[in-house]
């Protein structure tokens, strides 16, 4: 059946009267990719600095815990052999709204404990401006990997092998005979 092909195009030429044709496969993958980068341009422009963290300090937050107040949150430890101090992010639950809040300091044992074990905090790596630049590159470089394979392999293979899209009237009338 012709149900899977795609929609034809009427075009009608002066001299032999109508030709069918289908519609470039390419020019719907750029449409698709352009929009694609936009909404995604939109959905990075949404999430970056959306919300200010309210800055406190470790007895501020140890009297929230104390009051019982729900605090969840994360400890990042700075790289080893560094002088930076340790970041303790999370957010507080008041009134029925999140409220984000962020401090540095020295964590000593007894600090880190208390946060760890009565608090719930969880531990992770601080990330390195490198492993950010990284993860933030990733998507970028699968999209132009995706434009490389499909449109440079295409223009390079000059119509023989894989992804061939479309064949010439030529062509077609050599493989008939």
């Amino acid at each position: 059946m012709s149900d899977n092909k795609p929609p034809k195009i009427s075009k009608k030429k002066s001299g032999n009267g109508s030709e069918d044709r289908y519609p470039n496969p390419r020019s719907w993958m750029l449409w698709a990719l352009g929009i694609f980068m936009v909404v995604m341009l939109f959905q990075v422009g949404k999430t970056a600095g959306s919300s200010q963290q309210e800055p406190v300090d470790y007895n501020t937050l140890q009297s929230w815990i104390a009051n019982g107040e729900v605090v969840k949150g994360y400890i990042e430890y700075p790289p080893p052999n560094s002088s930076a101090l340790s970041t303790i992010s999370g957010i507080r639950m008041k009134n029925g709204n999140r409220i984000p809040f962020t401090f540095e300091d020295r964590l000593i044992e007894g600090r880190e404990k208390f946060l760890i074990e009565n608090a719930g905090f969880q531990v992770r790596n601080k990330s390195t401006l490198l492993t950010a630049f990284l993860v933030n590159l990733l998507p970028i470089l699968i999209i132009f990997l995706l434009i490389w394979f499909v449109l440079i392999r295409q223009i390079r293979s000059a119509g023989r092998g894989a992804l061939n899209f479309g064949k010439s009237k030529a062509r077609m009338l050599n493989k008939e005979k």
